[in-house]
């Protein structure tokens, strides 16, 4: 198998070049994605702010947001590049599709709840409805609020007893410090 120098450079040219331009359409646009996220997201919670809400725990809830709607967006855009970059290695992306339609399918029916868990971690944080250390009820169990994130809530009760309530089944919210 000798490969001669103009093959070298026509590869680079045609198939390489394409490659290049792939590769970076999607870096300038995951990073446009990312700073458009991060606009909307400030944008939203800081309409949302009271003066005495404290700085830091604002900040933790644009940072989750961040990180959350950037991590949607930034495996959208490289699955796509990837996607398009197989043709020109000579795979049809045909069985590709219909295999990753298939998987997606199949893992959205399996994981319902998950999903619903982190859709609801996301309206629980744009609607401020509670925050670390403040005494609520949610899902049926009363405490503190210990930890939060997109998929759960933990609740430390009366009796020093922890509570993990996952977001969806956070219906009704009692918070009893605001």
């Amino acid at each position: 198998m000798n490969i001669t120098t103009n093959e070298i450079i026509s590869w680079v040219l045609t198939p390489g070049l394409r490659i290049a331009l792939v590769l970076l359409i999607a870096y300038l646009a995951n990073r446009f994605a990312l700073g458009l996220v991060k606009k909307i997201t400030e944008r939203l919670i800081r309409k949302r702010i009271s003066p005495t809400d404290p700085k830091t725990m604002n900040e933790k809830r644009i940072d989750t947001l961040k990180r959350a709607f950037g991590s949607i967006f930034s495996t959208a855009i490289w699955l796509i590049a990837v996607l398009t970059m197989l043709p020109v290695f000579g795979i049809n992306i045909a069985p590709v599709l219909a295999v990753l339609g298939v998987g997606g399918l199949a893992l959205g029916l399996a994981s319902q709840a998950i999903i619903k868990d982190y859709i609801s971690g996301i309206m629980i944080l744009l609607e401020d409805q509670f925050r670390v250390g403040e005494k609520i009820e949610a899902g049926g169990k009363t405490g503190y609020v210990e930890d939060f994130n997109l998929r759960r809530t933990v609740l430390r009760g009366e009796n020093n007893e922890l509570f993990y309530v996952p977001n969806s089944q956070i219906i009704i919210t009692a918070n009893f410090k605001r």
